[in-house]
């Protein structure tokens, strides 16, 4: 349970500086459409893990035991994988989210490791809470967080070093 209480700590650590980094900007630069889309996956992809991190030690103050606190963990952090697809594809189809010129300019590599990503981690997670995989373990649910939290420490690097005209996402 050490390993989960450290992920919580990264991705907390890494929401606390994303918040500072975004108000610092804020005050030099008006936020486009496309700029509060940016940041608020940012914070979705930061403090999802924190939150998903803390399901283990909820199951078992619940009176979950042994195989059960991974079962209930992975199917509530399925939840949150499947909360993140859908905050990431809105506004592919939706024009009030984000314009056809907003969305040419988000990376193609970052959609590919951000849904990518979410859909293989929520089949893991389903797998492993339907016991496809033997019985429920750790496994998955770590990789998961693990995967959210490289998602986020990814953008928010590229928030610190990008400039305010360039496509990063």
């Amino acid at each position: 349970m050490d390993s989960f209480s450290t992920l919580t700590e990264f991705a907390i650590a890494i929401a606390g500086f994303s918040g500072i980094a975004i108000a610092l900007r804020g005050r030099t630069e008006e936020f486009t459409s496309l700029a509060r889309f940016r940041h608020r996956n940012l914070i979705l992809f930061s403090l999802s893990p924190a939150f998903g991190s803390t399901y283990p030690q909820t199951a078992l103050h619940f009176g979950a035991q042994g195989s059960d606190v991974w079962l209930w963990s992975s199917l509530f952090f399925a939840a949150n994988c499947s909360y993140c697809l859908l905050v990431l594809a809105v506004p592919i189809f939706s024009n009030e989210t984000l314009s056809p010129e907003d969305r040419v300019q988000l990376s193609r590599l970052m959609w590919i490791l951000s849904i990518g990503g979410a859909i293989v981690t929520l089949v893991a997670l389903l797998a492993n809470a339907l016991g496809i995989l033997g019985e429920p373990g750790p496994g998955p649910l770590w990789v998961g967080l693990l995967w959210q939290i490289f998602i986020a420490a990814l953008q928010f690097a590229r928030l610190l070093f990008a400039s305010g005209n360039s496509s990063a996402a």
